[in-house]
């Protein structure tokens, strides 16, 4: 599921406004007057107000994308940034012409800024944990899929990869305070660290070894593996939490 469509039905009531909550904006709808419908996505924070009087009546729909092919013509997909589109296109542009942008080549990355589910059930039978992930491409949506229109524009390569933030033993200031040392990982697949034991080592080699990780981040003697410069910075508010098992003197649950 990766949205819901609610219908209120013209009841005679009394408050009961729908809050919307996303990225830090919020939005307020009062439907106590006439029939309206809104379609949210799934990591859009949505509330309803107090009903003072009367009944909200609603009829909701589970969202869901299909796989199979429909006969009803599709309406195009609107394109709801046009001038950031423009503008982020103009500069892609200058900078891919100038011949000092990376002259040895690199990755240029995109916090993206919606959340996204992926469909286990259609690909953990066959292990294809890499066809799960990158088959979200097809429903990137709003300034997400602006980026990827534009890069497709520009003939760019394209890979979804998920982010993981390792904390590893850092040093101390000159105060003498501890600061942990936190490193990047990028996969290009879907990662199970549930049923996997990250054992005596640290997570991120975990991630290089077992899901193809790349380093982002130099670490001691590790460097990184790959040179990559954030376009736009990872965002807090669709981070997630993953537990995973670790052994070290004892048995313990770390997370990512």
């Amino acid at each position: 599921m990766f949205g819901s469509l609610v219908v209120v039905l013209p009841t005679s009531h009394e408050g009961g406004a729908l809050v919307l909550r996303h990225n830090n904006e919020e939005w307020t709808f009062d439907s106590a007057k006439e029939i309206s419908g809104h379609a949210t996505p799934t990591d859009v924070e949505h509330e309803v107000t107090l009903v003072k009087s009367g009944y909200r009546v609603t009829v909701t729909y589970n969202l869901y994308f299909s796989t199979t092919p429909s006969a009803t013509p599709t309406t195009p997909t609107v394109n709801e940034h046009p001038i950031v589109e423009s503008a982020l296109e103009v500069e892609l542009r200058r900078l891919l012409a100038d011949l000092t942008f990376v002259p040895q080549g690199g990755h240029l990355m995109f916090g993206l800024r919606h959340q996204y589910p992926v469909d286990l059930d259609t690909y953990y039978p066959r292990r294809d944990n890499k066809a799960a992930l990158q088959a979200m491409v097809a429903y990137l949506k709003g300034s997400d899929a602006a980026i990827l229109r534009v890069c497709r524009e520009l003939v760019l390569k394209i890979s979804l990869q998920l982010v993981f933030e390792d904390e590893v033993e850092g040093y101390r200031d000159e105060q003498g305070r501890y600061k942990p040392a936190k490193l990047l990982v990028a996969c290009d697949q879907v990662v199970n660290l549930a049923s996997d034991s990250a054992g005596d080592s640290e997570l991120f080699d975990l991630l290089r070894e077992c899901y193809d990780g790349k380093l982002l981040t130099s670490y001691e003697d590790d460097k990184a593996d790959i040179d990559v410069l954030w376009a736009t910075r990872l965002p807090k508010f669709n981070r997630l939490k993953a537990m995973y098992p670790a052994y070290g003197n004892e048995a313990s649950l770390q997370h990512t």
